[in-house]
């Protein structure tokens, strides 16, 4: 074998192609090597509706469980099949659209989605078990399309989603998310009473050394809502700091056209993240054999902190939705500029806080404050147009060095953003 590459190698006629990603199965090898689907091999896109993915009718971009086979595949022979499992594969049908359902579906459901599973069985096609994105706008000179491993059909995490349980593949937002520079791992965390997850994220050692002491998470939500929804959405939406920098939140939800274009869904947009600190180890029950994160092992050994950034997340988004005076619209957020010199608004809405802090009970949510700790480490966003305004803002906040607000009322929070939007 040597002998015969060697003449290749040495006149450079040999082609090099660096492997980021290959991508098929043990049943079914060389489905796709860097996105891109192998010529030989026919894909089918199928919905899965636990995870509220449609399959190729959500087109051009196709979200579902993956199926191949082979181009030429002679109809009528059914596809690669276990021991055992020709003399069963109605009642294995039967098995899979059941475990498929989202809900309580009636036998009359199931039964339909069996008997399709069986005709694609019949038709030799095999079925994977892998969600996957096939982004059909990525690669227009390549009718196959581009495809992404979102994670196994059955991996799926819930959430509550105005007032419905909506499913998303965990895995692929931690694949994406840790595609941002500042982060070196992360697993996602998803409370089944909440609307959008949170990240537990393990920051990148080099990327970490330019990033503010005071707000870390801040600056590592940005990175992360600029991998997912690219930098220009990250930077419109609003980033706040919690319990001391060490968490951060985004409140808001990006403009439909850039949740569109990112091929996200509203709830698959991190809702926060949790910084601790490293390294993850094997030795100590956080990574896995082969280095991947064990997402029950690192929840359950930072839950107080995901939950209190859940807890961020409510307070911030009631202090947002609240009218600022009577007939008032709503609250008026404070935008972090998406770097690590902007001014990054900072709330410590933390239950019972000791020694001068506020523990007030929210009136008609009990455990909940009426109170916030405001710092304003940099510069304001809502600056008033008036020249005077404009220097009494700046004494007042403070413009390049940490300037403590205090402890404010909600009311009292509530009046100063007003008097700045009267002013504007």
């Amino acid at each position: 074998m040597t002998a015969a590459l060697s003449p290749a190698w040495s006149s450079g006629q040999a082609s090099v192609s660096r492997t980021k990603d290959a991508y098929g199965a043990t049943e079914f090898a060389g489905i796709a090597v860097n996105g891109q689907i192998n010529a030989s091999i026919e894909t089918l896109v199928e919905p899965a509706p636990r995870l509220g993915w449609q399959g190729a009718a959500d087109a051009p971009v196709s979200r579902g469980e993956l199926l191949v086979r082979l181009r030429g595949w002679p109809v009528g022979r059914p596809a690669v099949r276990y021991w055992g499992e020709a003399a069963q594969a109605e009642a294995v049908a039967v098995a899979r659209a059941r475990s498929d359902a989202s809900d309580e579906t009636a036998p009359a459901a199931v039964s339909k989605a069996a008997r399709r599973w069986l005709q694609l069985y019949e038709e030799g096609w095999f079925r994977t078990g892998d969600a996957v994105v096939i982004d059909h706008r990525q690669q227009s000179d390549d009718p196959r399309g581009r495809i992404i491993v979102a994670g196994r059909v059955g991996s799926k995490s819930e959430l509550y989603w105005k007032g419905r349980s909506v499913w998303i593949a965990a895995d692929s937002i931690a694949g994406r998310a840790s595609i941002a520079a500042s982060v070196a791992a992360c697993v996602v965390y998803c409370d089944r009473n909440q609307p959008r997850p949170v990240l537990l994220v393990l920051p990148e050692r080099s990327a970490a050394k330019p990033l503010v002491a005071a707000t870390p998470a801040v600056t590592v939500l940005v990175d992360v809502l600029s991998s997912l929804l690219g930098p220009r959405a990250a930077e419109a939406m609003t980033v706040t700091a919690l319990d001391g920098g060490l968490a951060a939140v985004a409140p808001d939800l990006p403009s439909d056209a850039a949740l569109e274009a990112a091929g996200l869904r509203p709830y698959e947009v991190p809702a926060g993240v949790v910084v601790v600190e490293g390294p993850w180890s094997a030795e100590d029950g956080q990574l896995t054999s082969t280095g991947k994160p064990r997402a029950f092992a690192l929840v359950s050994r930072h839950r107080e902190s995901l939950d209190a950034a859940y807890a961020g997340f409510e307070a911030l988004q009631e202090r947002l939705a609240e009218p600022l005076r009577e007939g008032g619209t709503g609250g008026v957020p404070v935008r972090a500029a998406g770097s690590a010199t902007a001014g990054d608004g900072e709330i410590d809405p933390s239950r019972g806080r000791a020694e001068g802090s506020a523990a007030a009970s929210h009136p008609t949510s009990p455990g909940r404050p009426t109170s916030l700790s405001l710092r304003i480490p940099g510069r304001a966003v809502l600056q008033p147009r008036d020249p005077s305004a404009q220097a009494e803002a700046a004494t007042a906040t403070g413009t390049g060095e940490a300037s403590a607000i205090g402890t404010l009322s909600a009311a009292e929070l509530e009046g100063r953003i007003a008097a700045a939007v009267d002013d504007c």
